[in-house]
């Protein structure tokens, strides 16, 4: 196996997010919570308090457990800012 590939419990090769892909849906996704903030200010404070979590590894799109907002880089950064927005 290359250095780019973890192996995960259920023993199947999933592939690391490049960092570069990750921080480009970090950034969309805290674009589309500061206009959140400003459109609908109290689902904003509601969302800017969850924490952002990488979900490669066993989440195909996105997630929420009201702690944690997991996501799929990959995924966010091939939608478009409106298809990000809430």
């Amino acid at each position: 196996m290359s250095d780019s590939t973890v192996i995960d419990k259920q023993d199947s090769v999933v592939t690391v997010t490049d960092p570069a892909i990750d921080a480009r849906a970090r950034e969309k996704i805290v674009t589309a919570r500061i206009g959140l903030l400003l459109k609908a200010p109290f689902f904003g404070q509601l969302t800017s308090r969850l924490e952002l979590v990488n979900a490669d590894a066993w989440c195909p799109t996105a997630a929420t457990d009201g702690k944690n907002s997991t996501t799929t880089p990959s995924l966010l950064t091939s939608y478009h800012y409106d298809s990000v927005s809430f």
